[in-house]
């Protein structure tokens, strides 16, 4: 039921974005792995996580180019190993962030979310949670 009550409110928070109309972006964002380790204690086996993102860029502070934003996800990972729980479960996600992007190409992200952790083979697990965060990209060409 949890589960259920999240996603709803997943698409709630979306929609309601969608139908304003003054919006500065809808922003999206996913990154995914696939890996396997054919032996040792915990995390062996073909191991596949994901995660996809959209968001809402509602305003921006003062042209400071930090820009408010909501946003829902939902996060996967599954393993072929079923006693290994903690990497077959779903997590739906809703936060609020504060970001910006530099010119450098670096961007840093502030904000809380919460999230609930639906466990596909251990139930006793799942759980909500509310996060924190403050979290950092950047890239570049070392050769240029």
């Amino acid at each position: 039921m949890k589960k259920v009550i999240t996603i709803a409110g997943c698409i709630v928070a979306l929609a309601a974005g969608f139908a304003y109309g003054d919006v500065i972006g809808y922003p999206w964002s996913t990154w995914g792995g696939i890996s396997y380790a054919p032996n040792g204690n915990v995390d062996k086996g073909v191991i596949l996580n994901s995660y996809v993102e959209q968001g809402i860029d509602w305003m921006e502070f003062n042209q400071s180019a930090w820009i408010l934003n909501t946003f829902a996800g939902v996060d996967i990972s599954v393993s072929d190993h079923s006693e290994e729980y903690w990497n077959n479960k779903t997590r739906p996600t809703v936060g609020l962030k504060v970001k910006h992007s530099f010119d450098s190409g670096a961007d840093i992200n502030l904000g809380m979310r919460g999230e609930y952790s639906d466990y596909f083979r251990n139930s006793a697990g799942n759980d909500w949670r509310g996060i924190a965060f403050i979290q950092w990209s950047a890239g570049g060409n070392l050769k240029k």
